[in-house]
């Protein structure tokens, strides 16, 4: 039971994805949308220890890091978020990052932005 792709049907529905997700996905899409499920199952109220697992593999691998894993994350340990990023050498990402937390919370950027920050 494999799709076109080599992606295991089975395996994918049995782990919460529909068959909706894996025919509209690429497989990279199919892998990323999977993960997504997963966090948000599995990630514990008031805490971001997946986000953090997450988005550090994904800094030391040198992949940009996707917004609805760094929304979240950000919004509730953006320090944490900027020490990640010092912490592996990503200097521009972290000043890029304490720029828009300082810009934000000095109001320059409106409501929305305060609130990606959770200001």
């Amino acid at each position: 039971n494999r799709d076109p792709k080599g992606v295991e049907l089975k395996y994918l529905l049995k782990n919460d994805l529909n068959l909706y997700d894996v025919i509209e996905h690429n497989v990279p899409q199919i892998g990323w949308v999977f993960l997504q499920k997963i966090i948000a199952k599995h990630q514990p109220q008031y805490s971001t220890e997946l986000y953090q697992t997450v988005a550090k593999r994904l800094i030391v691998l040198d992949i940009d890091v996707p917004d609805w894993t760094m929304k979240p994350y950000k919004k509730t340990h953006i320090g944490e978020v900027i020490r990640l990023y010092t912490d592996e050498g990503r200097l521009d990402r972290a000043t890029y990052l304490s720029l828009e937390y300082i810009w934000t919370a000095l109001g320059h950027f409106g409501s929305v932005a305060l609130q990606d920050f959770g200001l």
